[in-house]
């Protein structure tokens, strides 16, 4: 017995040493989120050097400004505090799962509460809500601590009790200071309180003592919940435009939000052990109702220690979403989801009752594979989803970033493992790798109508083959649609995939059974692999698109000590952290062209949506491109006059908007618009050179020479035709980066656009069609092959 807890002690502190690492390897990889963390970074800076500030300072703004004062303004300075606040968060799940359930439950909740993108990207941002999530949590683990003694304690002390009220009182002022009472210290507190009552028969009764050892804990939760919740509710009927301490925040004009709000956010920041949170939630519940319906038949009670802490964390965590829903509804707008631990808690005992009763359910594994799965869907759809956990509004995922394989790998792996390890079956032996044949054996010595439907599906399997061979051969001569032979060839891959992916599922099932007690071990590895990526390959990757930090730092490398920078609509705030020298801080496009159109060279960083209209300025101006040295935030570009030796230019004018056309053209044409336009052809990238297939994609790159300015913009119609069938290819030129009204004369466009063939489409010639159009008008073809209705005829695209 002594072993087992030392060996718990051991991977508890793996676990917590694990999430710490988490939080601090790396922490200044990523630069400051502008304007999101450079708000906090700016006040926190001022207040280090003891200036006064115009807002009122948050905790998490204190802490920053604290190691700001402490270790210098950098960014892992700042994040520091922040992320010590995530490292107590952690050791306070462990503390509070560990003395109701034992240290294996400890370890599962440390393991789940830090690595989730809810948990990661608030312990590792300085604008990150991990100071009221420790505080919520403090609240949580003091609460029940005066209300209920340890698993193993044989009796409770009075003493005991007035320690743990007492640091209740100070988890109290934190958990209000950070969040105000209804979002920081109502839900723990009006939970263990809850609790409290509602076990109290089970507890008096099984301690066989005349007294009640609990009443203290419970009258002064009581009182303590029903003064906060009193303050609360005065302030919301006064209901103020002045930030209340107890609600906080203000009243203001909001739009309510649907009740599931809440629930989608928690849903997509919680993963992936939102993939479990449901099952957890139902195992919870089913044991405290079955302790309380023992209760109730006057029969033996269940001496169940981990009661208290089930029934607080299912209503922490149910309080915690009617809290949060009232706010969102009259007084802010994105906050945390504060609960946290509970959640970890309400996974975390799930995971211990599975492995201590060795519960297998291929149901529960099918539910949690089906739920991580949609959580990957939300992921790939929605790139922001990650960040719902965060308290920050407008904040989207650039469309140029999406890391959908890497989110796919980890829950993808996340969800099978979840399958295996909860429902495999204990009694697996070893492998049969004969298996399949024995079968077929085992049913041909049943009688003649089973040896018929082998002999039949032996000739499909065969047929199959000769087929595939066939579409390998001689493709041409079967007729195939490109999709078909595909198809058709995969089918020669059959007779060995049946018997391979038996195999792999026996193996997988003899592993998983093999583990035993450990079989959940895998899935836990891949959740911690999730918070990995989320914390040392996401937010990093992330913060490149949200903080100029690269930009600065590319300035500082490239430029020489007499080459000024100047800002565009950037902000000078951002420069004070990372630029060297004096930055010059322009306010017109005009002022930027006159700095760039220098003899020398000259640098600016501006933002990367207004590239297009400053470099038009620009090139009106010089007859250039302006040269772009740092593209890689998809917010700030940084900017220079003059081509750098040995440095690509990122700018994608330079490929898109040029002076001349291609010395040779594909498909040739000569086509006006208006006398405005010129389409001079296009170029067919197809999979197969002449020709695509069903359910592939081919590129077009079209060429167009501006002849006179468009003042409106207008958009590109592509329909391709035939077969009773159209694709569409309506789009904004140069991937809605350069509008039309920005073509000056003798521009020359090379406007590129991928193109899907839907797999439903039948071989045959399609005819391309393309012109211009804006709103229900078109622009009229002057000359060139076209029709009635302003659309030139291109040319023919087989699909085959």
């Amino acid at each position: 017995m002594e072993s087992t807890r030392r060996h718990d002690a051991l991977w508890a502190l793996a676990a917590c040493g694990f999430v710490a690492a988490l939080l601090f390897v790396r922490i200044s990889a990523f630069g400051i989120w502008d304007p999101w963390e450079l708000g906090t970074a700016d006040i926190a800076r001022h207040l280090a050097a003891g200036e006064p500030v115009a807002t009122p300072a948050s905790w998490s703004t204190w802490l920053v400004s604290l190691g700001f004062r402490q270790l210098g303004v950098h960014e892992w300075a700042g994040r520091t505090p922040i992320a010590l606040s995530g490292v107590l968060t952690v050791l306070l799940a462990y503390l509070l799962a560990s003395r109701f359930a034992g240290q294996r439950a400890g370890v599962y909740a440390a393991i789940v509460t830090g690595t989730s993108p809810l948990f990661v990207f608030n312990a590792r941002a300085m604008l990150g809500d991990a100071p009221a999530i420790a505080a919520q949590t403090a609240v949580g683990l003091c609460a029940l601590g005066a209300a209920f003694p340890r698993r193993d304690a044989a009796e409770r002390k009075p003493a005991h009790t007035l320690a743990w009220l007492a640091a209740l009182l100070g988890a109290l002022c934190l958990a209000v200071g950070t969040r105000g009472a209804l979002l920081g210290a109502l839900p723990p507190l009006a939970a263990a309180t809850l609790t409290g009552w509602l076990t109290k028969p089970a507890r008096s009764n099984a301690s066989g003592a005349d007294g009640d050892p609990g009443a203290l804990a419970r009258y002064a939760l009581s009182a303590l919940t029903l003064v906060l919740a009193g303050l609360v509710a005065r302030d919301a009927l006064h209901d103020s435009a002045d930030r209340s301490l107890w609600l906080g925040g203000q009243a203001a004009s909001l739009t309510p939000p649907t009740f599931d709000s809440v629930i989608e956010a928690v849903f997509l920041a919680f993963a992936p052990w939102t993939a479990l949170l449901p099952l957890a939630m139902g195992r919870m519940w089913q044991l405290t109702a079955a302790v309380h319906e023992t209760d109730a038949r006057d029969e033996q009670p269940n001496e169940d220690a981990a009661l208290p802490l089930r029934l607080c964390a299912l209503l922490w965590a149910v309080f915690g979403y009617a809290a949060q829903t009232l706010f969102l509804s009259r007084y802010g707008r994105e906050v945390t989801f504060l609960p946290l631990c509970a959640l970890a808690l309400l996974v975390a005992l799930y995971l211990e009752d599975v492995e201590r009763n060795d519960r297998r359910s291929w149901a529960a594994g099918i539910a949690a594979l089906f739920l991580a799965g949609l959580v990957l869907r939300d992921y790939a759809l929605y790139p922001s989803s990650p960040l719902r956990g965060m308290p920050i509004s407008n904040f989207d995922v650039p469309k140029v970033w999406n890391p959908k394989l890497e989110w796919a790998i980890g829950l993808g792996a996340f969800g099978v493992l979840a399958l295996l390890g909860l429902g495999s079956d204990a009694g697996s032996g070893k492998p049969q790798w004969l298996a399949p044949y024995q079968f077929v054996r085992t049913q041909w010595r049943r009688g003649l109508g089973f040896k018929l439907w082998l002999v039949g599906a032996a000739l499909g399997l065969l047929a199959a083959m000769v087929f595939g061979v066939l579409a390998y051969a001689i493709p041409e001569q079967l007729e195939l649609s490109t999709l078909g032979a595909k198809w058709v060839r995969r089918l020669l891959l059959l007779p060995f995939a049946l018997p391979i992916g038996v195999s792999a599922a026996q193996l997988g099932l003899f592993v998983f059974a093999k583990l035993g007690r450990y079989r959940l071990w895998p899935m836990l590895a891949a959740g911690a692999a999730v918070g990995v990526y989320a914390s040392q390959g996401f937010l990093p990757a992330l913060s490149e698109h949200f903080s100029p930090r690269e930009v600065y730092e590319s300035y500082n490398a490239l430029a020489q000590a007499n080459e000024g920078l100047a800002e565009y609509r950037v902000g000078g705030r951002a420069a004070a952290y990372y630029a060297k020298g004096k930055i010059a801080e322009l306010t017109s496009v005009s002022a930027l062209v006159e700095h760039l159109a220098a003899k020398t060279r000259r640098w600016a960083a501006f933002p990367a949506d207004e590239l297009p209209t400053i470099d038009r300025a620009y090139r009106q101006r010089t007859g250039e491109h302006i040269v772009v040295a740092d593209a890689r935030s998809a917010r700030v570009l940084l900017a220079t006059n003059q081509p750098l030796h040995g440095k690509a230019d990122q700018s994608f004018l330079s490929q898109h908007v040029r002076s001349a056309a291609p010395a040779k053209i594909q498909h040739p044409l000569d086509v006006s618009f208006d006398d405005r336009i010129q389409l001079l052809g296009y170029d067919l990238t197809l999979p197969h050179g002449s020709y695509v297939g069903a359910g592939e994609s081919f590129k077009i790159v079209w060429y167009f020479r501006a002849k006179k300015s468009l003042p409106i913009d207008y958009r590109i119609f592509v329909h391709i035709d035939g077969e009773g069938q159209r694709i569409h290819g309506d789009h904004d030129p140069v991937g809605g980066k350069y509008p039309v009204r920005l073509w000056d004369e003798n521009d020359v466009i090379y406007d590129e656009q991928d193109l899907d063939v839907p797999a439903s489409y039948h071989a045959g010639d399609y005819t391309i069609f393309m012109g211009f159009y804006a709103g229900d008008s078109r622009l009229p073809v002057k000359s060139g092959p076209a029709d009635a209705d302003n659309r030139v005829r291109a040319g023919v695209l087989r699909i085959q």
